[in-house]
């Protein structure tokens, strides 16, 4: 019984509950815009490694104080540290992340209110959707119907396609990069589809004849022998309808040379990413054997598309500042990419296991544990002289798992710390990952910046 009931206490303390009478640590309030999501428990973070957590969230009719309570190693802040809230999952699992202030500037004491003014605000979806108009965003809405319907009854396909797409994805980190060093002639691709568009959409009315007629001569072409003589019945209306959209076509020439003019300096960079997509050409048939109903809901979504598409600027300066934040962690997992594979090949694992349950049927179930270690339960202020943990390995540090001395850790300052709780077995030498060089700098962990306008 006594048991059970440490084994509770030590369980309710990991999961970030507290006891009676236990002293509590250094504590400061942040007052926040907008804290829905944020609970009692919740991570605090900096740089990407939880200093703390969330004790109380006050809520009043528009904003919110939590009060949080971080480590004595990483206790107290400085005045000028600033804070955001921030989500984890698609779930909408919130956490604050805290950034320190200036080594110069005064501590803050224990229960004092970080300034409003240091609270940055979270950028969320329905920002950049009240960018536009109302009726901009009725249009959205329509055409987000459209797509539903579009890919409704074909999810076994998408799956398989999406199943399919490691190849392509495997040198996205190349691609990225590729397109992040032409970002100046990406933007006038851009802005040169966007005439092109305009043409096409001033004559939607020819373009859709087209379409058209060119689906009535491969649907009669199909029936071969048969159909053939259905096929030169029609021909000379087919030419008629032909000759009417090479005049209109003839009289947007001048458009479509400034689109090709436009899209000739990016014509060479995108030669490497052709080559690649050419691996998946397979995958990328089969997908395409199911676009005839998207095409048909893309003739009920164009005009839609056309209105956003000229409503798009606004929103595109939202979004720019951002591209900028994810392509350097774009860059980062490039480097780390054997890692992130080995990562997600783990979880994959996990949710493999299948077993015959009644009736010969097979069922599926997950075969993770969830593992306690003392570190984690036992709320030690100090890591034991036996830890050797990496929070930050350099690309490559799994090959090393075979190696005589094992994997190398982030530091070996805990040695000499007290030992709480002898190690079973013999312990594994320390020895130092130290710095490693990303993007030309040379440093114990990488310094993401946003990258260059």
């Amino acid at each position: 019984m006594l048991a059970c009931v440490i084994l509770s206490i030590l369980t309710w303390l990991s999961f970030g509950g507290s006891v009676p009478l236990q002293p509590a640590g250094y504590r400061i309030t942040i007052p926040l815009p907008d804290a829905s999501n944020l609970y009692s428990g919740a991570d605090v973070q900096m740089a990407g490694v939880d200093i703390g957590k969330v004790i109380r969230v006050r809520r009043t009719d528009a904003t919110a104080a939590a009060t949080v309570q971080l480590d004595a190693a990483d206790a107290p802040l400085r005045s000028g540290a600033s804070a955001i809230l921030r989500t984890k999952s698609l779930l909408g699992e919130a956490y604050l992340e805290l950034a320190p202030g200036p080594v110069d500037a005064p501590l803050l004491k224990d229960g004092s209110w970080l300034p409003a003014s240091h609270v940055a605000h979270q950028q969320s979806l329905d920002d950049v959707l009240q960018t536009f108009s109302p009726t901009t965003r009725a249009h959205l809405r329509q055409l987000i119907k459209g797509l539903s319907a579009a890919v409704a009854d074909r999810s076994q396909a998408l799956n398989a396609a999406l199943g399919d797409a490691a190849p392509a994805t495997a040198n996205l980190a190349t691609v990225m990069q590729t397109i992040g060093g032409q970002q100046a002639d990406l933007r006038q691709l851009v802005a040169g589809s966007a005439a092109v568009l305009n043409a096409l959409g001033d004559r939607e009315g020819t373009l859709r004849a087209a379409v058209t007629a060119g689906d009535q001569l491969l649907s009669t072409t199909a029936h071969r022998d048969r159909a053939l003589a259905a096929t030169i019945a029609a021909f000379p209306a087919f030419l008629t309808q032909l000759h009417a959209t090479a005049q209109t076509l003839g009289a947007a020439s001048g458009d479509l040379d400034r689109a090709a003019v436009t899209l000739a300096p990016v014509a060479r960079p995108l030669a490497p990413a052709l080559q690649e997509v050419s691996s998946v050409g397979p995958q990328v048939r089969a997908l395409l054997t199911e676009l005839p109903a998207v095409l048909r809901a893309g003739e009920r979504g164009l005009p839609a598309a056309q209105r956003i598409f000229r409503a798009a600027p606004p929103a595109l300066e939202q979004l720019y500042p951002a591209a900028r934040q994810v392509i350097p962690v774009l860059q980062l997992l490039g480097a780390v990419s054997s890692s992130m594979i080995t990562t997600f090949a783990n979880v994959a694992q996990i949710f493999n296991g299948t077993y015959v349950g009644p009736g010969q049927r097979i069922l599926d179930y997950a075969n993770g544990v969830i593992t306690f270690w003392n570190e984690s339960i036992s709320g030690w202020v100090k890591r034991l002289p036996t830890h050797r943990g990496n929070a930050y390995p350099k690309p490559g540090a799994l090959r090393l798992i075979s190696s005589p001395g094992g994997l190398a850790s982030y530091d070996c300052r805990n040695i000499h710390n007290p030992e709480y709780l002898p190690p079973f077995g013999s312990v594994a030498p320390c020895k130092t990952q130290g710095p490693w060089t990303y993007r030309g700098v040379k440093a114990y962990y990488p310094h993401l910046q946003p990258a260059p306008p």
